[in-house]
Formats: structure tokens, C-alpha cells, sequence
């Protein structure tokens, strides 16, 4: 049976992995830099995070779809806890960055970059969940 070219893109090169990074290290830039242009009046430091969050707007939408078919091919498509909650928190959470970049609010911003690192937590259980509790299980002894 041949894998189908986008699954060995997708998957066999963990690019949703890759891609799940951008939008889990930029959110929190962005809004430190947020904090910063507030409290020393920086402009530049706005307008950088500003542009930094469409980067995050355009990247996500492509994230979610490789996230999608990791889903498929590595899960089947299993009703995972775990995983529903994580699509849940990424869509809800993308909902918060395009609020950020039609208002530049700040209060979306710091509930798009919580709920990105609710995914990443999600994500990480899913991938290092069970080696981390061997790893715990170790140390406790």
C-alpha cells in the first residue's frame, strides 16, 4: 500500500509539530511585547507584535489542517479526550488571535495565548504523556 504524498509530508516530517511551534512561541512574544509598548511607550514594539500576530493568523489555519491529518493517520481518527480538547482550545483560541487582529485588544491577545498554551500542554501530554510518567515514576523512587 503506497502512503499518499501529503501524509509523508505531513506526518512522516512532523510538520504539524514544526508548525504548532510557531504560533505556541510567537503568542507569547507578542504579547510581552504588547506589555512592553504599553509601559515604555514604544511604538515599534506595537506594530512588530501586531505583524507578528497576522503571521500567527496565516500559519494557524495551515497548522490545524496537519494537526488534522497527524489525526488521521497517526490516531485514526480516535475519539482521544485529549485531542478533542485540544482541536476545541485551538479553534477557540484562533478565534481570539483574529479578534486581536481586527481590534488589536489586548484582552484577546492574553486569551489567544492562553488557550494556545492549553494546546501545547494537550499536545505535549498526547506525545510525552506516557514517558513522562515513567520518567516521574523514576524519580519518585
Amino acid at each position: 500500500m503506497s502512503i499518499p504524498l501529503l501524509v509523508r509530508f505531513v506526518t512522516l516530517r512532523n510538520a504539524h509539530p514544526i508548525l504548532a511551534h510557531i504560533s505556541n512561541g510567537l503568542t507569547p512574544v507578542v504579547f510581552l511585547f504588547t506589555l512592553l509598548s504599553g509601559l515604555f511607550h514604544y511604538p515599534c514594539l506595537l506594530e512588530s507584535s501586531y505583524y507578528m500576530m497576522l503571521f500567527v493568523a496565516f500559519t494557524t489555519p495551515i497548522t490545524m489542517v496537519t494537526g488534522l491529518v497527524d489525526w488521521k493517520y497517526r490516531y485514526d481518527l480516535r475519539s482521544i479526550p485529549v485531542i478533542k480538547k485540544k482541536v476545541i482550545s485551538s479553534i477557540i483560541g484562533y478565534g481570539f488571535v483574529v479578534a486581536y487582529v481586527s481590534t488589536k485588544s489586548v484582552f484577546a491577545l492574553a486569551i489567544a495565548f492562553l488557550l494556545f498554551a492549553i494546546t501545547g500542554e494537550y499536545g505535549g501530554r498526547l506525545v510525552h504523556g506516557v514517558a513522562n510518567q515513567v520518567l516521574i515514576r523514576k524519580f519518585k523512587k
